[in-house]
């Protein structure tokens, strides 16, 4: 809120506050004012540069270089949030059904070659973010589509022995935060209560447990209203039907899921041409994996 006043030779008059809650928090530098100016308008274009010119770089800060988590993953455009990798994974997903499935031979090198720079593309640039989890649904994305895209299984197994090499490395150097690592081996340590993304881990399964076999009914979870549960909108959002609506529930809505997945695998399997089949495959595979994610990180 502005409070602005203005003073003149005919009195002073104090206008009304002003709400400047537009995007991000508004400046008015006050001390540019000449307060010799008896008429207060003489220095209003350099009060308007200098305010333009805050709320613009804040704006553009905010909007181009959020950060949630430590990971500056997202764009915010007012109360919305986007996230470019979510749109990246589908233009993946149709890169690389395209180039494998119109391929004539599938066994050269520098075929799997292009796949890998199409894939490692994505991978890198959010690996900058660093977004790990994000990264691991391309690394799937990618596997499967190179297997039933008739990769050779020796391609196959180098990639593989490279990858376990390549997790090692990555888990011994700094190219992780500290608390990436915590969440990879946490699940080795479920009651160390020094790394937090343990206590996260421990809040989403009491939250789970307190469900109970019918569930606290639906909007009326305790952990849920109460917030106790962190990052509930999105790595825990499971915990919100195991709590609200039970095992019952619960068990429901992964019926549901492994039907929607069912529904992709059938339409992969009738699918008239590659490409329509290496589509339906690269969708499958990143459902089954977010699916396995946002569940087992409450268990």
């Amino acid at each position: 809120n502005l409070d602005v006043a203005l003073s003149s030779d005919m009195g002073s008059a104090v206008l009304p506050s002003v709400s400047a809650d537009l995007i991000g928090h508004w400046h008015f530098d006050a001390s540019t004012v000449d307060p010799n100016n008896q008429a207060g308008f003489g220095d209003a274009p350099t009060i308007a540069l200098d305010n333009v010119s805050y709320n613009l770089g804040s704006f553009v800060d905010n909007f181009l270089d959020p950060v949630i988590s430590n990971v500056e993953s997202v764009l915010d455009i007012g109360p919305i949030q986007i996230q470019p990798a979510e749109f990246a994974k589908l233009a993946t997903i149709v890169v690389l059904a395209t180039y494998l499935g119109t391929l004539v031979c599938r066994l050269r090198l520098r075929y799997l070659i292009v796949a890998l720079v199409a894939l490692g593309i994505p991978i890198g640039l959010i690996l900058l973010q660093p977004d790990l989890g994000t990264t691991l649904v391309f690394v799937v994305i990618g596997a499967g589509m190179l297997v039933v895209g008739g990769v050779p299984m020796r391609y196959l197994g180098v990639l593989l022995v490279l990858g376990v090499a390549g997790v090692f490395v990555i888990l011994n150097s700094n190219t992780l935060d500290q608390y990436q690592k915590e969440r990879l081996t946490c699940f080795a340590k479920p009651n160390d209560s020094t790394q937090s993304s343990c206590y996260n881990t421990a809040r989403s399964q009491e939250a789970a447990a307190s469900g109970g076999i019918t569930g606290q009914g639906l909007y009326e979870g305790p952990q849920t209203k109460g917030g106790f549960v962190p990052e509930q909108q999105t790595d825990f959002i499971f915990t919100v039907p195991a709590e609200e609506l039970g095992f019952l529930g619960a068990g429901g809505l992964l019926l549901l899921l492994g039907a929607v997945l069912w529904r992709i695998w059938r339409t992969a399997q009738i699918a008239r041409d590659p490409v329509g089949r290496l589509i339906c495959v690269g969708l499958l595979c990143m459902f089954v994996f977010h699916i396995f994610d946002n569940v087992g990180m409450n268990l």
